[in-house]
């Protein structure tokens, strides 16, 4: 490796902790969950932002969820594989423990069960820097603290590098066949509800997109853009006049292989 690979560090790097989980395909489980809809609107349904959104509403909302592929004519410009983006700015991440997620780890499931050895060493220049935590008034039976813990700051090119290693380590097997979407998606479902093993990943999240930009200019006029969604004529929020972070501004989030978003309740608001 040269010396920016060192610097990044792959998951058996002294900068993170190794790789000790692996793939268990024989175990894969899959959620029984139906697929949430797919439209595809015509150029001209595509122009009118809202109103399209109303049209496919009844359809979509039982499911709380959907996917609009745009028309394959509709191609905005993408900042973020800019050099000066995709080299030059470093962003902040979280740890996840994806299989502390079914019990709102990891900080809850940890208060409730004794210490144990864990499966693998935390190399001392890893330590985690853990978030601050808002105060209780609940007694301590009822006391469930949240929060998360610190990660490396990547840029978008040392954190894809980084993604591709875990995710090699991770699925690596004798025959040297790379999973299939349905075959990560039922590990990641293992991980979830099995769990057998210890699975530490990061994400960036809640990142500004003042800062790291995202698929759209802010210049661009487009009704799809998100940073014009909000303010536009027929939208509850277009009477906000303030810029209120994650609402009207929104966010920039970096995944890799396992790291989760979890819906929350304020999303069906925004």
């Amino acid at each position: 490796m040269g010396k920016e690979d060192t610097n990044i560090g792959p998951p058996n790097s002294p900068r993170h902790p190794e790789v000790f989980a692996r793939w268990d395909p024989a175990k894969a489980r899959r959620p029984d969950i139906a697929e949430a809809p797919v439209f595809y609107p015509s150029l001209e349904e595509f122009e009118d932002t809202v109103a399209y959104i109303e049209k496919i509403r009844p359809s979509a909302e039982p499911y709380g969820i959907c996917r609009i592929v745009p028309p394959l004519k509709w191609s905005p410009p993408f900042r973020l594989r800019e050099k000066s983006i995709w080299e030059g700015i470093k962003f902040h991440t979280r740890v996840q423990n994806v299989e502390l997620l079914q019990n709102r780890g990891p900080v809850k499931q940890k208060q409730k069960k004794k210490p144990k050895v864990r499966k693998r060493k935390r190399s001392s220049s890893s330590k985690r820097r853990p978030s601050s935590v808002p105060a209780s008034v609940s007694s301590p039976e009822e006391e469930e603290v949240f929060g998360f813990n610190s990660g490396p700051d990547f840029t978008l090119e040392e954190f894809e590098k980084y993604a591709r290693c875990f995710k090699e380590s991770y699925f690596e097997s004798k025959e040297g066949n790379a999973p299939s979407v349905e075959e990560t998606e039922g590990e990641y479902w293992r991980i979830v509800e099995q769990a057998t093993d210890d699975v530490e990943v990061y994400y960036g999240a809640d990142l500004e997109n003042k800062v790291l930009g995202s698929g759209f200019e802010r210049g661009e006029t487009s009704g799809w853009n998100l940073n014009n969604l909000p303010r536009l004529s027929g939208s509850l929020l277009s009477f906000e006049r303030g810029d209120i972070s994650g609402v009207l501004v929104p966010w920039v989030y970096v995944g890799m292989c396992f790291s989760t978003f979890c819906w929350v309740n304020k999303n069906n608001n925004t």
